[in-house]
C-alpha cells in the first residue's frame, strides 16, 4: 500500500478531495475508457483512489507509508510542494482515524511539523528510512527532538530505504552511530535517565 501512494506522490501533491463514484465514472467516460484516464493520470481517479486505499488499510489493520521529505537525484526537488506536504496530509490523518499513516524519512527537511503531526494524532508514525544517509545530524536532532515530546512506539528509527543490501547495512551503521548520539545527548540534559 505505501508504494501504491508513494508512487501517485511522486506526481502531485499530497492533498486528496472527496471524489464520490458518479465523479470517477464522468471521468472514465471523458477519457473514453479507465486505461486511458489512468493514462491521462486523471485527479479525480487518483484521489478516489488513494481514499480507497486508506480505507481498505484500515480495514485490514495495515499502515500507510508517504513519502514526506526530500527526493533523490539532482535537479528533483520540488522544495514549494515538499513544505506543504505535511499540511496536504494532516486532514486525512484527521479524517481517517483507524488507518495508520507513517510519515517517510520523517519529512526531512521539515522533522519538526511532522513530528508535531506525531504527537498530536494518535494514527500517525514516522519513519527515519534513508534520513540518516542524506543528513546524519538532523536525524540525531529529529530524533532527539521526538523523543523530548512523543512516545517512542511511534518512531522507527531506522529503515533501510534501498534497492540493494550494501546501501541498507551502511544506512544501519549510520542509523545507529545517530541514534547512540541522539541519547547520549537526552541523558546528558536530564530529559531521558540512563537506568
Amino acid at each position: 500500500i505505501g508504494c501504491a501512494a508513494r508512487c501517485v506522490q511522486d506526481l502531485r501533491d499530497l492533498a486528496f478531495a472527496r471524489v464520490n463514484r458518479d465523479d470517477v465514472e464522468r471521468s472514465i467516460a471523458a477519457h473514453g475508457s479507465l486505461e486511458q484516464a489512468l493514462a491521462a493520470y486523471d485527479r479525480t481517479l487518483v484521489d478516489y483512489g488513494v481514499r480507497h486505499i486508506l480505507e481498505r488499510a484500515a480495514a485490514l489493520r495495515l499502515p500507510v507509508n508517504f513519502n514526506t521529505g526530500h527526493y533523490a537525484g539532482a535537479f528533483a526537488e520540488p522544495l514549494e510542494r515538499i513544505s506543504r506536504n505535511l499540511a496536504d496530509l494532516e486532514p486525512l490523518i484527521r479524517e481517517f482515524r483507524d488507518t495508520a499513516f507513517v510519515l517517510m524519512h520523517h519529512a526531512y527537511p521539515y522533522g519538526e511539523a511532522a513530528t508535531t503531526l506525531a504527537k498530536s494524532y494518535p494514527n500517525c508514525y514516522i519513519d527515519q528510512c534513508w534520513l540518516w544517509a542524506m543528513n546524519p545530524a538532523a536525524g540525531s536532532r529529529y530524533l532527539k527532538e521526538f523523543l523530548a515530546g512523543c512516545p517512542w512506539t511511534k518512531l522507527f528509527a531506522f529503515g533501510g530505504d534501498y534497492w540493494y543490501i550494501e546501501g541498507s547495512l551502511g544506512h544501519l551503521d549510520l542509523a545507529r552511530q545517530g541514534v547512540c548520539v541522539a541519547l547520549a545527548e537526552l541523558v546528558r540534559d536530564g530529559l531521558l535517565d540512563a537506568g
